[in-house]
């Protein structure tokens, strides 16, 4: 059938095969940066901000531990309802952040959700201690505050950085995966793009030989028929040399009687 196309067909229908071959690279680059951007955009704008949040959860804990020891040494107690406001400053900006974490999660992330509300079990339990601790030494009771923050209150505020911990290293863990993703969809669409690239190449070299062969075989023929009928042989077998298809072509006229 490709034979029998004209020459103009054959060059459309090949330029159109190749074209639709880069059309699909094309298509598939985008969609690969697309999938490989949001996934990127996921990592920076949300698992990293979740991360910092975190940090900062843990920060404000230890600032509050640091305040109650302070308390704890503090000779003038006219002083504690500064270190009072300082403590809940920071409470205020750590359940802030906490409660930006909760948004920035999806609801997929069962996982996460657990730990935040084991992270929250152990931090009402913390800071009831650390306010019985904060009330005693307020009162003069030093020995008593002391003597729980060590006791409880300490392994308490321990136990809930662990678990604000484990929330960290489960988004870094998330941070991993998405990370691997988007590596994943840029070898599949390098590897997808190779393979379009070298059928859009191969097919273009078959076209063109296809085409250069279709041009070249009936112009030797015509020429080598023309130059016989020059020389008025005429025991050539046109037929056989597709002679009457290529003079036609060509818009030649042979009368055979005539010779």
């Amino acid at each position: 059938m490709f034979n029998n196309m004209k020459i103009g067909l054959r060059l459309a229908l090949g330029f159109c095969l190749v074209i639709v071959f880069m059309i699909a690279i094309i298509v598939v680059s985008l969609n690969q940066m697309a999938d490989s951007r949001a996934i990127l955009d996921r990592i920076v704008n949300i698992n990293n901000v979740r991360l910092q949040l975190t940090n900062s959860m843990i920060d404000h804990v230890r600032e509050v531990s640091i305040a109650l020891r302070t308390v704890l040494l503090l000779k003038d107690i006219s002083k504690t309802k500064e270190i009072e406001n300082k403590i809940a400053e920071a409470r205020k900006e750590y359940d802030e952040n906490l409660k930006k974490v909760e948004e920035l999660t999806s609801s997929d992330d069962t996982k996460t959700f657990d730990l935040i509300s084991k992270v929250k079990a152990s931090q009402e339990k913390s800071r009831t201690l650390n306010d019985a601790v904060f009330e005693r030494a307020a009162a003069g009771k030093r020995d008593e505050a002391f003597d729980l923050m060590t006791g409880k209150a300490s392994p308490a505020v321990g136990h809930w950085i662990e678990l604000i911990d484990e929330l960290i290293n489960h988004n870094k863990e998330r941070n991993a995966i998405r990370y691997e993703e988007a590596r994943k969809e840029q070898e599949n669409a390098r590897s997808f793009m190779f393979v379009l690239g070298a059928t859009a190449i191969a097919l273009a070299i078959a076209i063109s030989i296809l085409l250069t062969l279709g041009i070249t075989r009936p112009l030797k023929t015509s020429v080598h028929a023309a130059n016989l009928i020059a020389s008025k042989d005429l025991t050539i077998n046109l037929s056989a040399h597709n002679a009457a298809n290529l003079i036609a072509s060509k818009d030649l006229t042979i009368n055979l009687s005539a010779h």
